[in-house]
């Protein structure tokens, strides 16, 4: 009777171990596999936010060279963009300008920058698509051109544990100065090719001293006029008042 009770005894304790046994496996297995998962996640988010931070920076890449492009294919033909805002979005999708292709824009144009985005995340054996470009560009002041994406990021773990489905709005703002005034360039026959930059004077008369508008008038620096065209107006020889507008002295001893 007492050996029953032994065997009784020693057969619930194996059983007992047996079963501890299992479910320590079984969470260390869970909590392996959550760990894994976690690291992943981890993995991708930080991918993610890469993305984020480096597309506008693209952005603007793509923007001062397509803004490079306008002016030059403007000196080059005589003639100003027939509509600024298709004409940088044919760059930004297509990397041609009126149909005629630009080495400049090259590795620049949003197809080629979704490449890229798909290569990179192929090495951390996932899939990166953007798609569904919405384009515009305007100023919101008279010194900078505003380039603004909207697209479709999706990114996708190739195991299935994970993925991100956003609507990017990208932008990124390029100053004026330093880039061609095409209303010079073109009304001068290419006699006088005046470069943007803002005048750091903030008066240009005081009493009977003209020294500050002498300055400015010789150096054909620009100064914010509601009165004046834009510097996109300025890409299509528009010569519009608007709120964004420049302007300028000429030079005469310039030419």
């Amino acid at each position: 009777m007492a050996i029953n009770k032994r065997g009784i005894f020693f057969t619930t304790l194996a059983i007992a171990l047996v079963t501890l046994f299992f479910l320590s496996y079984t969470f260390y297995t869970v909590l392996n596999d959550y760990s894994g998962v976690h690291d992943r996640v981890d993995t991708l988010d930080s991918f993610v936010k890469g993305v984020e931070a480096d597309l506008p920076r693209e952005v603007y890449i793509a923007g001062f060279r397509s803004l490079v492009v306008s002016q030059k294919r403007i000196a080059e033909t005589g003639a100003y963009l027939p509509n600024y805002a298709q004409s940088l979005e044919e760059l930004f999708l297509n990397g041609t300008l009126q149909g005629i292709p630009e080495s400049l824009m090259t590795g620049a144009t949003l197809p080629e920058l979704a490449t890229t985005l798909q290569e990179r995340a192929g090495k951390i054996n996932a899939n990166a698509t953007l798609s569904n470009y919405t384009f515009r560009v305007y100023q919101e002041t008279p010194w900078e051109v505003i380039f603004e994406v909207q697209a479709q990021l999706l990114v996708r773990d190739h195991g299935g544990l994970a993925q991100w489905n956003k609507t990017e709005t990208i932008r990124a703002m390029v100053p004026v100065e330093g880039f061609e005034d095409p209303l010079y360039t073109l009304n001068t026959q290419s006699q006088i090719i005046n470069k943007i930059k803002r005048t750091p004077h903030a008066f240009f008369v005081s009493g009977t001293n003209v020294t500050n508008l002498n300055d400015h008038a010789v150096k054909s620096y620009y100064y914010a006029n509601p009165l004046a065209p834009s510097y996109l107006d300025r890409l299509t020889g528009s010569t519009t008042a608007s709120a964004h507008g420049i302007e300028s002295l000429v030079n005469l001893q310039k030419v």
